[in-house]
């Protein structure tokens, strides 16, 4: 297995060569608001470049508050993210998510950092909490949980629908 890509262009040259050996790939980026501004804008430019070319087969999720929505917004048809489709959802504290879990099938006794840890590596999108929870019903170490969900078909899947019929 290939070690990380460590800077922007090494990043945008793996995918790229995905890409061009006809790969289809689902990329979700969650956390972007905890990342310095120029992080933010080299990743948009790099990923506005990638599904510039490979649109069809390139599927972006980009999980993020303000700082990402100023990257669609920003310069207007010139933004980096001006082709981006936002979605808004409630945001989910801890009480939020412990309820939740409680009710969950089956019941899921969560700590207040398991919690944390959830809200992080989904950047708080309710499909990826619930998908971090199903994965952590079936008895999976919460590392684990939060690591497959770049891996998960159940979650490209259901973007995918959603991509397909907004509505």
């Amino acid at each position: 297995m290939r070690s990380p890509p460590r800077d922007t262009g090494a990043f945008a040259s793996r995918l790229e060569d995905r890409l061009a050996a006809g790969e289809r790939l689902f990329l979700l980026v969650s956390g972007l608001d905890s990342c310095s501004g120029s992080g933010r804008r080299q990743l948009a430019a790099c990923l506005r470049g990638l599904s510039d070319f490979h649109g069809d087969a390139l599927h972006l999720v980009l999980v993020g508050g303000e700082g990402l929505a100023g990257l669609k917004y920003v310069e207007g048809d010139l933004s980096l993210l001006s082709h981006a489709e936002p979605r808004h959802w409630p945001e989910w504290n801890t009480g939020d998510l412990m309820d939740q879990a409680r009710c969950s099938t089956p019941p899921l006794d969560l700590s207040a950092e398991d919690v944390l840890a959830i809200l992080t590596a989904s950047g708080g999108h309710p499909r990826l909490i619930l998908e971090v929870q199903r994965l952590r019903a079936k008895g999976r170490p919460l590392p684990e949980c939060a690591q497959g969900l770049g891996r998960s078909g159940h979650i490209e899947a259901q973007f995918s629908a959603i991509a397909q019929d907004p509505d």
